[in-house]
């Protein structure tokens, strides 16, 4: 699931605090969404982006091929992640606010979506070439590092249940 369909859920749950009593949102039911809930597409792809053009810079600069620039990448997108997801929040909170003719409200997300977008961002970034370069390391980690992405984002999304997080 895309950080943009988590902040509109965001938005709507802010928003549905101040709704009538008896106007219940619609839910609904996707298979796949245990596993992709906390997914942040939008950093994944993005950083896959990156990872794919910092590929060519150790051929233009020298000096930055030296092993480090999959990791500094890997950060960076780790802190982009909940930014990102807060901003996005904060503007669809806005934009439900508007639409339902209401008053803005203090933005006050819940903590636990932003933290785990970024957790599922640090398992699932691990997947992408550039990241890890010790060919060792891939060849004894890599299944672990796959089944642990898959394994980290269903815990998460049971997260939510301990949390008494519903879906707007």
């Amino acid at each position: 699931m895309s950080l943009l369909t988590l902040s509109a859920e965001q938005a709507a749950r802010a928003v549905a605090l101040t709704r009538a009593p008896g106007a219940e949102a619609p839910s609904r039911q996707d298979p796949f969404d245990i596993l992709s809930r906390y997914l942040p597409t939008e950093t994944i792809t993005l950083f896959a982006a990156a990872m794919a053009g910092v590929a060519s810079l150790p051929k233009a600069v020298p000096a930055w091929g030296h092993g480090r620039q999959g990791w500094v990448m890997y950060a960076t997108f780790a802190v982009l992640t909940p930014v990102l997801f807060l901003a996005l929040s904060y503007i669809k909170q806005r934009e439900a606010e508007i639409e339902a003719g209401q008053a803005p409200q203090p933005f006050r997300p819940h903590p636990w979506p932003p933290i785990a977008s970024c957790i599922a961002f640090l398992v699932w970034a691990l997947s992408i070439q550039g990241v890890v370069n010790d060919p060792q390391v891939l060849k004894e980690w890599g299944g672990l590092i796959a089944f642990s992405a898959l394994s980290v984002s269903t815990v998460l999304s049971l997260i939510d249940r301990v949390l008494g997080l519903k879906r707007p």
